[in-house]
């Protein structure tokens, strides 16, 4: 296998090109920026691949070497969040269009070694659990700069790439959820994520509800500032309800992480007062037939039914 000594060269590649970019100025900057997107952009195609990769020994391979590719991307992906901040409040809005694409890039790669690059997450290094701590705020604050922006530009070029990382940093929690049942659970960070992803929920469903606005003759309802994000929160809570690893067998009987996952479940997540307030907005606010479904009821009931009937849950909020 030649890949691992692959891994260790372009790492130490994309090092050397993180650090000519932070002591780079002026014209010779864009050139530093482009040489980072390029490099980093292989390291994610080439630990995607990985990732693929199916047999043990390849797994165990790709877990020896993620801890020393995580040490070197996540230092890369904390300095370009710090530098973005500083051109918003410089008001670059050049560099940190630049560093946005840096940042979703670091990204892709680290959510895919958070996820299949360690084994047992008791005893990862403390700087894998820092990284996931941060995104949590991390996400939290692009998804603000998001909704601060106007509605009609949320679509423009310039801002897709700060909806993907939003977006990319809800495939980290869901496949962590997925892979990683009990760390997801029992990891801190985990709790406030959820909790946000609540709060959009429940701040975007009187959107849905809403007395749509007569413009120029046409009815128009205010529009959700990111639908993809509700869902995947959605999504989130329903892999906590319906994951079957955090059920008793059929015996009633459970073991010690089954036990230590309904423990957090039961008392910090799905409370009483919790539960009731989600049926409540979801009841009220998302299960409800909209204008679009009426009209399609009217135009074509067969082709509703058989459109109810699919399970889109992914790609349908409703």
């Amino acid at each position: 296998m030649v890949w691992p000594t692959f891994a260790e060269e372009l790492a130490s590649r994309v090092q050397a090109i993180a650090h000519d970019l932070d002591s780079s100025a002026g014209s010779g900057r864009q050139r530093c920026y482009t040489m980072e997107h390029n490099a980093l952009y292989i390291l994610h195609l080439f630990i995607k691949k990985l990732c693929e990769r199916t047999l043990a020994r390849e797994r165990q391979a790709l877990r020896s070497t993620a801890p020393a590719l995580f040490a070197i991307v996540a230092p890369i992906y904390a300095r370009r969040i710090a530098q973005f901040n500083e051109a918003l409040h410089v008001g670059d809005s050049g560099g940190s269009q630049e560093l946005l694409k840096s940042i979703r890039f670091c990204l892709k790669t680290l959510r895919r070694l958070f996820v299949h690059g360690f084994g047992d997450f008791k005893s990862v290094d403390g700087l894998v659990h820092e990284f996931y701590r941060a995104t949590v705020g991390h996400q939290a604050a692009f998804y603000e700069l998001l909704c601060g922006l106007p509605a009609e530009s949320r679509e423009a070029d310039g801002c897709r790439v700060l909806v993907k990382i939003v977006l990319l940093y809800g495939k980290m929690h869901l496949e962590f959820q997925k892979f990683k049942a009990v760390p997801f659970i029992t990891t801190p960070a985990v709790l406030p994520m959820l909790r946000w992803y609540w709060q959009q929920i429940q701040g975007e469903a009187p959107k849905l509800t809403a007395v749509p606005l007569e413009r120029s003759g046409e009815a128009e309802s205010p529009p959700l500032v990111l639908e993809r994000l509700v869902i995947q929160g959605l999504e989130l809570y329903r892999s906590v309800v319906k994951n079957l690893f955090y059920l008793a067998d059929d015996s009633g009987q459970m073991d010690e992480d089954v036990q230590r996952c309904r423990l957090v479940i039961d008392s910090e997540i799905l409370t009483a007062p919790c539960v009731a307030q989600m049926c409540e907005t979801l009841m009220c606010h998302y299960i409800p037939l909209k204008a679009g479904d009426m009209e399609m009821w009217q135009d074509d009931p067969e082709a509703w039914i058989a459109n109810e009937d699919l399970d889109h849950w992914e790609f349908d909020v409703r």
